[in-house]
């Protein structure tokens, strides 16, 4: 699609983002940050209740679920990102806000996700729908936000990979099993109260210039 739409000069500026890694450890800590505090919320959610405890805590083979996760984090954050942050976010940037283009690619981004998370009985009353809609886009769009702040201060396409990875990673491996109806539900808010949260500090910090476009369609954003 880069080659159809933008040609070679869009393939240079694809492969030069790829290869844009040395970018200071800062950006770093915060692509981790978002897996960090989903990782402590839910730890501190199990102190509430024993329901909410990670699985991963009680099982025997926790070095087989961490190397098992591992592989399809990486591979789901390395591909995914080469079509979203590759291709998709610069298309919109170069019209939209940060915030308006997040925003828009989370909810496509949560459609995608359709097939993987709905189940038999999802359409067959208000919880189970309420429980596929916040799994589907209660937390992908703040987080997709994040995404292209990220992206859009570094240009750096291995940071974003990681940041997605390394949320993968966590939503894979720290959380509770055999929940249903109203805990389930809770358990899911998880993500999207980290999501929002930091969506929120990075507004702050920003003076909510996340909205805005200068004249290259690109947000004016203040250092982190």
């Amino acid at each position: 699609m880069t080659a159809i739409v933008d040609g070679r000069p869009g393939l240079r500026h694809l492969f030069a983002r790829l290869r844009r890694w040395r970018i200071g450890w800062t950006w770093y800590a915060i692509a981790l940050l978002p897996a960090l505090l989903m990782t402590a919320t839910a730890l501190l959610l199990s102190l509430v209740s024993p329901d909410f405890r990670p699985a991963i805590l009680d099982s025997n083979g926790k070095s087989g679920t961490l190397l098992g996760a591992l592989g399809p984090a990486l591979l789901v954050g390395c591909f995914e990102e080469i079509g979203w942050t590759g291709f998709a976010v610069p298309q919109l940037r170069s019209r939209h806000s940060i915030l308006a283009t997040g925003l828009m690619v989370g909810l496509v981004w949560g459609g995608w996700h359709f097939p993987l998370f709905w189940q038999p009985d999802s359409f067959s009353g208000a919880l189970p729908l309420v429980i596929l809609l916040t799994m589907l886009f209660s937390w992908l769009p703040p987080f997709r936000v994040l995404l292209v702040w990220v992206h859009d201060r570094t240009q750096s396409l291995p940071v974003v990979m990681l940041m997605h990875a390394a949320v993968s990673f966590v939503t894979l491996t720290v959380r509770p099993e055999g929940l249903t109806g109203t805990r389930l539900l809770a358990s899911l808010l998880i993500s999207p109260a980290t999501m929002w949260f930091l969506l929120a500090a990075v507004g702050v910090a920003n003076r909510w210039q996340l909205s805005r476009d200068n004249k290259r369609g690109q947000a004016t954003l203040l250092s982190v």
